[in-house]
């Protein structure tokens, strides 16, 4: 029996590191913290259309949890370009911007809520990168937000485009 017992022992220790490592691997990385449940996420890329009008871009834009500060990669900016030439050259249409926020997140800024301060954040990129006044429309709303383990956010604000009019029925509309 004592033959078997140097074996065993090896076999015990090689499955244990091994099922390990697998339970850490599948099930650690999705942690429940708050209720809420904080994962690695693929974002959908930034993508809105309008007809023939494409602006797209394969790096979304994120925030951080508890802030309010927006984060654009360089192409995404690109994107923005294209969509704000769009809209300034469009007599009717203009993009409408909802921040949103959870009650999990804490807040103290000079708007009522997180979410309009995201909102408004982004509003003030698309300004400096040259939107025309009055073409943008920003608003907040409490949802669930998905936040990745190093606290991004990639669906904290949605953006549309609008027809402006007897008709105000978003024609695009994108989560970001």
């Amino acid at each position: 029996m004592k033959k078997y017992s140097v074996p065993f022992i090896a076999f015990s220790l090689f499955a244990w590191i091994i099922g390990g490592s697998w339970w850490y691997a599948n099930f650690y990385q999705t942690q429940s913290t708050d209720n809420q449940e904080i994962k690695t996420l693929d974002p959908d890329p930034f993508e809105l259309t309008d007809g023939s009008f494409r602006a797209f871009s394969d790096q979304p834009f994120y925030f951080i949890k508890n802030q309010s500060r927006v984060h654009i990669p360089a192409q995404t900016n690109e994107a923005l370009y294209t969509l704000i030439g769009f809209i300034n050259n469009s007599e009717d249409r203009i993009i409408s911007l909802t921040g949103y926020y959870t009650i999990d997140e804490s807040y103290e800024g000079e708007f009522e809520n997180l979410g309009f301060d995201r909102a408004a954040s982004l509003e003030n990129r698309l300004i400096r990168l040259g939107i025309k006044e009055g073409k943008v429309k920003v608003k907040a709303e409490q949802k669930e937000l998905s936040f990745e383990t190093d606290n991004k956010c990639f669906n904290a604000t949605k953006i549309s485009i609008e027809k402006i009019g007897n008709n105000t029925k978003p024609i695009s509309k994108k989560i970001l």
